[in-house]
């Protein structure tokens, strides 16, 4: 027998408590390993912003420091402090994500070293994988934590569990969320740590809930709101609002008594305070001040890209109204950062997130229900407060749209909130919102399998690079070093997939994952079918929904944190039963749910099959009529022809890459093969590049154009026979535009590019 909410009735084996349990939660359960695989099916190699942690948490556990001069040379994301007559560095990124990571970083530092001691795993390889399992066990797993309580209070909220389900898959893996799950960023870190407050804030003034269940909710919550700064610096904002929003639904509440809610607040602001104080004490010891904030050098002392930082507080400044939407429709509806942009361009559709567009109609939807209405002020004043922050930090890209970056990562930690309007559109607009679903889910993967940090020069990024990138298979392509500069730790590259490690191939590295995902899919769908069919027969026979997932719309709800949950289990139902009223409003998506069949796995099995097989067919489709003619080209993602390559035969070699490179820069190819020359004689031949190119020809250089520069012109003569010569042509691009062609002169004719039929491949 269960416990009853006073703890009495009796015992009950652990076992027996932990199967009900399970049964309650299955589907949160099974999305809490959704998302946690699928951000831990991809790593990609550290960054200057990644790295600038990495070097601080290795500072504390080997040097007993919070400056970072030894590993300084791994990032550029630093500022240096005089302290103590000294000239100290530190990382300019708030301490959050460090101090969450120091714990599984020592552990798995420790416990790979055997490894590296025994030579099993190379120094470089060493780093990555430590690197790679405390992301996994830090952001990977509270934003998987995260979703799985999102998911139980849209259950609670309108006892819909796949539309629930549906709507959290949309925010963690249709959204940007999604990428920077893979990443060391503290913007879903911050994000999960805002969403999971929240969450446990929901329910948590109920008069019925134990005073010590209700205390540590409140004290975990609080403290979670106040590390989110130490985080992330501007989530204060979101903090503040739904501070605020605790404030106004305590006050509202006549169930409670004037001690409770004072006590509730108080333990609220105890733990923000206490969440609060592990910033201070961080910039206590690092910089000797209780406020401040690295950028606060570059608002003093702003260095030459970071001059925006001098304007307003620390860069957030009002610019016109002209350039605030200009900048919000930069990171909202155009191409090269847009959170929802959707486009149509050559018969191909280009988007990021246009599932959140949706929100909008959630959000009435959410208004129309008046106990909700606090919550859709909340919702609208967070969206609102973090775009107008993010379009008035700087005018610059480098600014607003995070940098390199795939969409405005600075709006990350807003996003989880919109699934509470998302679910009520999922059954409402399904003809709408399941496309939408699958192509920002389809984009989001794209972009994480490839490179979800889009390069400056990039106006389109989804065209001209996401989109080619994924159907070529150029996947994991991240070569950046982690305290070993320029070596590899995977083969050829410092980035892989899960399906890597499989050994397949690149066009079916994302086949696991696919499957997974269609498995999940399809028993969302049973257990999704059976509990609406389970809620459906209890209904018919006057018993409640669930123990645990009813709400009481009736009894002086005031809004989502207010919704009355009942801890009992049920077999205790009954006796519950003439008590419990439900939202007939709600109680529709019932019967939406058991009605699901055939066509709901079809659904779902399609869109996989496309994932799937979509590079292959693009790499069959593109293949060239004719494969005997033209020069086999080694693409890499460095400017020195080394790491990991992608091999393609390219037919002429006269490219404009200014919009569409074949890589991020740097990069730098490699295409060799034989130059068919048709009569004898004197020939000339011009190199066009904008950066450095060579031709060999006879393993001799024939022109030399090499270096840094913008687009130049080189050529040189040399004497040829009739017939087949080796050729070897380089070139690199170290930053902006990139173009490359190679001319001929053929006696007696005028300059032109070499054509197909003079150019074979490797024999």
């Amino acid at each position: 027998m269960l416990m009853n909410p006073n703890g009495e009735g009796g015992s009950t084996r652990t076992g027996g408590r932990w199967n009900v349990w399970r049964r309650e939660h299955k589907v949160e359960i099974a999305l809490f390993l959704l998302v946690w695989m699928s951000g831990a099916y991809f790593y990609h190699s550290p960054q200057h912003n990644e790295n600038a942690r990495w070097d601080q948490m290795r500072a504390v556990l080997e040097q007993g420091t919070l400056a970072i001069e030894r590993y300084a040379y791994n990032t550029a994301d630093v500022v240096e402090i005089e302290k103590n007559g000294m000239r100290l560095i530190y990382p300019n990124k708030a301490p959050g994500t460090t101090i969450l990571g120091l714990g599984p970083f020592g552990l798995f530092r420790s416990a790979l070293r055997p490894a590296l001691k025994a030579k099993l795993v190379g120094e470089a390889r060493y780093w990555h994988l430590v690197a790679y399992l405390t992301r996994t066990f830090t952001v990977g797993l509270l934003s998987a934590l995260a979703a799985a309580l999102v998911c139980r209070r849209l259950r609670q909220l309108t006892n819909d569990a796949l539309s629930s389900a549906l709507a959290v898959v949309a925010v963690f893996l249709g959204t940007i969320a999604f990428p920077y799950m893979t990443l060391f960023y503290s913007h879903q870190h911050a994000a999960a740590q805002l969403t999971i407050a929240f969450c446990l804030i929901v329910g948590c003034h109920d008069g019925r809930m134990r005073l010590m269940r209700a205390f540590w909710r409140y004290l975990t919550s609080g403290f979670l709101l106040g590390f989110s700064v130490a985080t992330e610096y501007p989530t204060a904002i979101l903090a503040a609002l739904i501070g605020l929003y605790v404030m106004v639904v305590l006050a509202g509440d006549r169930g409670l008594s004037w001690r409770r809610k004072l006590g509730s607040l108080s333990l609220l602001g105890a733990g923000s305070g206490m969440g609060g104080l592990v910033l201070v004490f961080y910039n206590l010891a690092a910089f000797g001040r209780v406020f401040f904030t690295p950028y606060q050098i570059y608002a003093e002392k702003p260095p030459p890209m970071f001059e925006s930082h001098s304007l307003g507080f620390m860069g957030v400044h009002w610019p016109g109204w002209r350039s605030f939407l200009d900048v919000l429709a930069e990171t909202t509806v155009r191409p090269q950062r847009g959170l929802v942009y959707i486009g149509y361009d050559d018969g191909w559709l280009y988007a990021c997130s246009p599932v959140l567009w949706l929100a909008l109609p959630g959000i009435v939807a959410l208004a129309w229900r008046r106990r909700l209405r606090i919550e859709v002020v909340l919702f609208s004043a967070m969206l609102a407060a973090y775009l107008t922050f993010n379009a008035c930090y700087g005018e610059s890209i480098v600014f607003w749209g995070g940098a390199t970056s795939v969409g405005p990562r600075h709006v990350i930690p807003v996003l989880p909130f919109a699934a509470f309007p998302l679910v009520y559109v999922v059954r409402r607009l399904r003809s709408i919102f399941l496309p939408l679903l699958l192509i920002s889910v389809f984009s989001m993967l794209m972009a994480t399998a490839t490179e979800p940090r889009a390069q400056y020069e990039w106006a389109q990024p989804w065209r001209q690079f996401y989109v080619p990138a994924f159907l070529e298979s150029r996947l994991a392509i991240g070569v950046d070093g982690l305290f070993r500069p320029g070596e590899f730790a995977f083969g050829n590259t410092n980035s892989f997939n899960l399906g890597w490690w499989s050994g397949l191939p690149p066009a079916w590295q994302l086949a696991p994952l696919v499957l997974a995902w269609l498995v999940f899919g399809v028993l969302m769908i049973r257990m999704t079918r059976r509990e609406a069919a389970s809620s459906k027969s209890a209904m018919s026979v006057g018993e409640p929904i669930s123990g645990d997932s009813e709400i009481e719309p009736d009894v002086g709800s005031a809004g989502i944190a207010s919704v009355r949950r009942s801890e009992i289990g049920p077999e205790h139902a009954a006796e519950h039963a003439p008590s419990r009223t439900c939202d007939m409003l709600e109680l529709s998506s019932q019967h939406d749910s058991s009605r699901l069949v055939w066509r709901d796995y079809v659904l779902i099995a399609l869109p996989a099959a496309m994932i799937a097989l979509a590079p292959p067919w693009y790499q069959h489709a593109t293949r060239l009529v004719d494969p005997r003619h033209g020069l086999v080209g080694r693409y890499y993602r460095t400017h020195n022809w080394q790491g990991p390559s992608h091999v393609r035969l390219d037919p002429t070699l006269d490219f404009d890459w200014k919009n569409e490179p074949p890589y991020p820069v740097p990069f730098s190819v490699d295409w060799t093969g034989f130059l068919r020359v048709p009569v004898s004689g004197d020939y000339r031949f011009t190199l066009e590049s904008d950066d450095g190119s060579t031709l060999e020809i006879n393993d001799r250089i024939i022109v030399d154009n090499g270096g840094h520069h913008g687009r130049l012109r080189r050529d040189g003569a040399v004497r040829l026979e009739a017939g087949d010569h080796p050729i070897r042509v380089r070139f690199f691009n170290s930053q902006f535009d990139a173009e490359f062609r190679l001319y001929w002169t053929v006696p007696d004719r005028p300059e032109d590019t070499i054509p197909n039929e003079a150019l074979l491949p490797p024999m």
